[in-house]
């Protein structure tokens, strides 16, 4: 569990837990990383890469922000048992909030997804604060208050805040709007606790975002990354994994030729482990085919989904 600086917490303090919700590739998860200081959950410029739902806890001296960052809610009807689970996982974190941040994004035009977002978390009942992400790369602050608008108009939501998950603008007025909403609470995690995520999770989530970004198609959609070894030690981090594909031609191109994709997948994730634990890490990956299992609500809870 990944944990913070200690803050000592006043009276008249406040707490909630806030779903953060969007259809894919938002910057919901980027967003979450910035308030925290710290990346605990994996991002890709490829849609639906976040698949469980990821806490985060932010926490000052006026409040304990507990964040749910969600899977993009997607309109597409499938059949897929994982693509099920995600999206359960996504809606169950809006009945469970106490305010959502319902995120869009500036550079695209409203659509059915941002539609059925607005949809559902007004159905929640729960409250809202709307937020537009990527104002830096709006041409000027005209555009950003016709964007604005746009979205104030289409989702019925009151309060409307730009923001860039990229560079922190807005962020503090984002923090304080947020505080303002929250009810008054206890602590509900440790105030030194960042995420409630375990190192061996983010070992495999840190894979899984190098398959995203060597591969390309399918391949990542259809991988799940099972960490079968996680021992370390004062010195060496050593991580096992498996990488499951349901079919063997994705296997042949996940390994690629002489094993090229393969290493790089693996150099790349033992780069950032090394950097997060400061010390050496060893990653050994192995790929293994399992037919169809994504269409196995077994396999798929199972995998941890």
């Amino acid at each position: 569990m990944l944990q913070a600086n200690r803050y000592s917490c006043k009276m008249a303090f406040k707490s909630g837990f806030i779903a953060i919700c969007g259809r894919p590739n938002t910057g919901k998860t980027t967003l979450l990383n910035r308030v925290l200081g710290h990346k605990v959950g994996i991002v890709s410029a490829k849609p639906q890469t976040t698949r469980h739902r990821i806490l985060g806890v932010h926490t000052d001296e006026q409040a304990q922000m507990v964040f749910l960052d969600t899977p993009g809610l997607n309109c597409r009807p499938t059949e897929l048992s994982l693509d099920q689970r995600i999206q359960a996982n996504a809606l169950e974190a809006l009945k469970e909030a106490d305010l959502a941040l319902l995120l869009f994004d500036a550079t695209r035009e409203w659509g059915e997804e941002d539609a059925l977002v607005t949809k559902q978390s007004k159905e929640s009942g729960v409250k809202r604060i709307a937020v537009l992400n990527k104002v830096d790369r709006l041409a000027d602050k005209a555009e950003q208050e016709r964007t604005l608008q746009e979205i104030g108009n289409n989702s019925g939501v009151a309060t409307l805040l730009p923001v860039s998950a990229k560079s922190g603008e807005g962020l503090s007025q984002l923090l304080a709007t947020i505080r303002k909403h929250l009810p008054d609470g206890p602590l509900y995690y440790p105030n030194e606790t960042l995420t409630d995520q375990t190192e061996r999770f983010l070992a495999a989530e840190i894979i899984r975002e190098k398959i995203f970004k060597f591969t390309g198609q399918e391949v990542p959609y259809a991988c799940a990354v099972i960490v079968e070894a996680y021992k370390e030690s004062t010195q060496q981090l050593l991580v096992q994994a498996v990488i499951v594909v349901d079919r063997q031609a994705l296997k042949k191109i996940l390994i690629g030729k002489r094993g090229a994709t393969i290493k790089r997948i693996g150099m790349a994730a033992r780069e950032e482990l090394e950097a997060n634990h400061g010390k050496k890490v060893h990653v050994e990956l192995f790929v293994k085919v399992h037919k169809n299992w994504r269409q196995e609500l077994k396999t798929v809870k199972a995998f941890g989904y």
